[in-house]
């Protein structure tokens, strides 16, 4: 998910809101969301930001899952 010019304090919190949304009554089985933001710096492609957030999704996943792992915030562009 882009959030175009969203701090990354905002994005985290969509993210928060997200991963404690009422999924599970939607489905009978337990879903958890663990969630990698990575914030688009000065001279990143959009392919460097996919790779931090991916980095910082398995690193929510090794912390024991049902996380948010930010990378920085120093940008205007977020993505979750």
């Amino acid at each position: 998910m882009a959030l175009p010019e969203t701090s990354i304090g905002k994005a985290s919190q969509v993210a928060e809101k997200l991963r404690l949304s009422s999924v599970t009554d939607l489905v009978e089985i337990p879903v958890q969301l663990s969630v990698g933001l990575a914030q688009m710096q000065p001279g990143d492609s959009a392919q460097d930001v996919i790779h931090k957030a991916d980095a910082n999704l398995y690193a929510s996943r090794r912390s024991g899952r049902a996380q948010i792992v930010p990378v920085s915030e120093q940008s205007s562009k977020a993505l979750v």
